[in-house]
C-alpha cells in the first residue's frame, strides 16, 4: 500500500485517471461487480448524458463548458454513443501521461498505437451490436492506461465496504435514520490490476482496547482512512446501538482500538499532521435545521489525541460540518451545511 504525496503535482497527477480507477474498483467480487457489468451500468449512464445533452439548452451547455474544469469531463455534441466518450477520454488520457512525460516513450507509443488502430476500426461500422463490443475494447484499453500510471506502482488497496441501505438522504443518515444496514467493514484487495482477491481485515479480529474489547464489531461500517505512516485505518462502526464510534485499526499487528464512546455519535475520523485526529461529531449538543429530534441533531468538527483524549470542539457552528481532511498547506478542509443568508433551494446543493 502506498501513501501518495499530499502536494499538488501530485493530485494533478492523479486526477486524469481518478474516473477509470473508479470503475475498475468496483470489480471487486466484494461487490459482487465483475469488470463488465460496470461497463455495462456505464454505458448506459453514457447513453442517457448524451440524451439530455441532445435536449438540454444551448445556453446551458456553453455555461458548463466555462465552468468545467476540464472538457473531456462533458459530453460533446460529437459523441453520437458511449463508444466515442471512452475513445476521447482515453486518448486524453494517454496525451496527459505523454505530455508529462509520465510514461516510457516505448510504453506511450505503444498505447498510442493501440488507440488508433481500436479508432480506426471504429469508423468503419456504425452497426449497434459491433459497436457495443468495440466499447468493451475501448473500456479494457482504458483500463490497462490508467494502471500504467506510475504514482499506482503498488498492487494492493485497503477500502470500506460499506451498506448504505435505501433511505440514506443526508449524513444524519449514519446515525438515527435507518440508512445504514449492518455488515461490510475495511477490505483489502489483493492484485489489485490482475485478478482481485478481496480480504475482510477485521473477519475474527476483537477489539483490543476500549469499553466493547474482547468484542469482534459486527454492525454498522463508515468511512476509511489512511494515516500518513500507511500503517494504520482510522473509520467508524457501531456496537450495540446506534450509536456511531471511532476505530483504529493496525495493518501489521491487527490491534484494533477503540478510541472513542458514549452516547454521542463521533465518525468522519483524519489523523492532523501533529498526530491529533479531527472528526464530526454530537458531542457539541443541538438540533439541526430541516428535521425533528432526535434525528436532526448538530455535527461539528472536534480533535482528539490519537488515543482518544483531550477531546477539543472546534466549531460552534449551528450547522452541520462533515467530512473533514487537510489541505497542502496544513488547514483542515471540510464541508458544511450552511443556510445563512441564502434562499433554501440555493443551499441545499
Amino acid at each position: 500500500m502506498r501513501v501518495p504525496t499530499h502536494g499538488p503535482s501530485s493530485i494533478a497527477s492523479l486526477a486524469a485517471s481518478v474516473a477509470a480507477i473508479l470503475a475498475i474498483l468496483a470489480s471487486s467480487a466484494m461487490a459482487e461487480m465483475s469488470v463488465e457489468r460496470t461497463w455495462n451500468e456505464e454505458h448506459a449512464e453514457l447513453l442517457e448524458q448524451i440524451g439530455r445533452q441532445k435536449e438540454s439548452n444551448v445556453k446551458w451547455r456553453d455555461r458548463l463548458a466555462v465552468e468545467a474544469l476540464d472538457l473531456q469531463a462533458l459530453i460533446l455534441p460529437t459523441d453520437k454513443d458511449p463508444l466515442d466518450v471512452v475513445l476521447r477520454r482515453t486518448a486524453a488520457l494517454v496525451n496527459y501521461f505523454k505530455s508529462h512525460n509520465m510514461l516510457s516513450e516505448s510504453k506511450s507509443n505503444g498505447f498510442e498505437r493501440q488507440l488508433h488502430e481500436l479508432a480506426a476500426v471504429v469508423q468503419t461500422t456504425s452497426e449497434p451490436d459491433a459497436r457495443r463490443k468495440l466499447y468493451h475494447q475501448a473500456c479494457g484499453l482504458r483500463r490497462r492506461i490508467a494502471f500504467a500510471n506510475p504514482r499506482l506502482d503498488f498492487d494492493s488497496i485497503v477500502c470500506m465496504l460499506e451498506q448504505p441501505g435505501y433511505h440514506r438522504m443526508m449524513e444524519q443518515a449514519r446515525a438515527v435514520y435507518p440508512g445504514h444496514s449492518k455488515g461490510g467493514g475495511p477490505v483489502l484487495i489483493e492484485n489489485l490490476k490482475s485478478k482481485p482477491v478481496p480480504i475482510q481485515l477485521l473477519a475474527g479480529v476483537r477489539v483490543t482496547s476500549g469499553p466493547w474489547h474482547g468484542k469482534e464489531l459486527v454492525g454498522k461500517f463508515s468511512g476509511l482512512e489512511l494515516n500518513y505512516s500507511g500503517k494504520e485505518l482510522l473509520f467508524a462502526a457501531t456496537t450495540d446501538a446506534e450509536v456511531w464510534h471511532i476505530f483504529r485499526f493496525n495493518l501489521e499487528t491487527k490491534e484494533l482500538e477503540q478510541l472513542t464512546d458514549g452516547p454521542n455519535d463521533d465518525f468522519d475520523p483524519h489523523q492532523l499532521p501533529s498526530g491529533r485526529i479531527v472528526f464530526t461529531s454530537t458531542r457539541r449538543g443541538g438540533i439541526g435545521r430541516c428535521g425533528l429530534v432526535p434525528e436532526s441533531l448538530t455535527y461539528t468538527l472536534y480533535s482528539m489525541e490519537s488515543d482518544g483524549s483531550d477531546m477539543v470542539c472546534l466549531s460552534f457552528h449551528e450547522g452541520n460540518e462533515w467530512a473533514p481532511t487537510v489541505s497542502n498547506n496544513g488547514k483542515i478542509v471540510y464541508t458544511r451545511w450552511d443556510y445563512v443568508d441564502r434562499h433554501w433551494g440555493t443551499a441545499h446543493p
